[in-house]
């Protein structure tokens, strides 16, 4: 799991063995901004809403493909042309293809940056949950982005793969965070399920 530059990886330690203790379990060290991971809105907005009081209805539901293959910004010209599918989905995954150059030597330091323009026009938009196949919003203004994105509390996913293989416009993603108490975000599983049969109304009520 490659790390952002001066950021810890992921650790795995055998604790026991089938052939030595009858089971076998590891001791695991995660970051909470490793991978494929979430942001919680304390992650920059100091008192803001940790992990675990993220809504995770946030999480899952339809979302919006917003394709921006070979993008070098990702600005609002982008999101314009499916305003009112993101209105009515409240949620976006933008796939840019950049996740193809996991591994490489520019992956942390060469993706396409959003605009702040975008990101007031996804949060007016009413959007809740931002899936990226970038390492962050940004490349360099990381505050200034992630604290526009998170004025209505918006979850924003990162390092998201294979979002440009999705052949739908629509999906429901699911994408949820380990409640970690009191922490700016978790590594998650997110998935994506293209028959729209599967689909939750928004109106739905829980149970």
């Amino acid at each position: 799991m490659p790390a952002f530059p001066g950021e810890p990886t992921a650790g795995f330690i055998p604790f026991s063995t089938i052939e030595r203790d009858d089971c076998e379990m590891w001791q695991i060290s995660l970051f909470t901004q490793l991978a494929t991971h979430l942001d919680a809105p304390s992650h920059f907005v100091a008192g803001g809403r940790t992990v675990e009081r993220v809504e995770l209805d946030r999480c899952v539901g339809p979302a919006t493909i917003v394709r921006a293959p070979g993008a070098k910004k990702l600005g609002v010209e982008l999101f314009a042309p499916v305003a009112d599918e993101l209105r009515r989905t409240r949620r976006a995954l933008v796939a840019t293809g950049w996740d193809a150059r996991f591994g490489t030597e520019d992956y942390f330091t060469a993706y396409p940056s959003m605009t702040a323009e975008a990101a007031r026009f996804l949060v007016d938009a009413g959007v809740v949950f931002l899936g990226l196949d970038t390492p962050s919003p940004h490349r360099t203004d990381f505050r200034p982005l992630h604290e526009a994105l998170f004025a209505n509390e918006m979850v924003v996913a990162e390092c998201l793969v294979g979002v440009s293989a999705i052949a739908a416009s629509e999906v429901l993603v699911v994408a949820l965070p380990l409640k970690l108490d009191g922490l700016d975000g978790s590594p998650v599983r997110a998935i994506a399920i293209e028959d729209a049969a599967f689909a939750p109304r928004e109106d739905a009520t829980h149970g």
